[in-house]
């Protein structure tokens, strides 16, 4: 009876230990997405169908200027990206979030994905949304 009372203790904590998707990034189990437009929040990856990761970073550098706040220009933000292939060497790429900036990019190709920044929320630190596409 005792060794039952263990083992149901023991699968319990278990069950309790795999992530669902929510809390924090860092402990989140990659589940693959398709492509599409996903939100990742800062150390959040996914994977994709081909067994490659893509992981929000960091934000490297934010000049926006606020919706409340009255700015002379609407600045910018820098994130950085990591696409880690199913079998390679990881690749970073920083994409900037004004698709008219000539000076960072607002997308980049790792291999068959091409990745462009959509959109850079308000929330400290900010959420990402991610335009994944594959190319040929």
């Amino acid at each position: 009876m005792r060794a039952l009372f263990l083992a149901i203790v023991i699968s319990m904590t278990l069950a309790g230990c795999r992530s669902t998707g929510d809390g924090d990034p860092a402990t989140q189990a990659r589940e693959i997405r398709m492509p599409g437009e996903h939100a990742l929040r800062i150390g959040q990856s996914f994977e994709l169908p081909d067994g490659s990761t893509l992981t929000y970073l960091r934000l490297v550098a934010d000049s926006r200027c606020r919706p409340d706040v009255q700015c002379i220009r609407a600045g910018d933000a820098d994130i950085e990206l990591r696409w880690h292939p199913a079998n390679g060497i990881a690749q970073t790429a920083v994409l900037n979030s004004d698709p008219r900036n000539r000076r960072a990019p607002n997308a980049v190709r790792f291999d068959q994905w091409q990745v462009g920044l959509r959109a850079l929320d308000w929330q400290t630190p900010p959420t990402a949304t991610l335009a994944v596409a594959r190319v040929d």
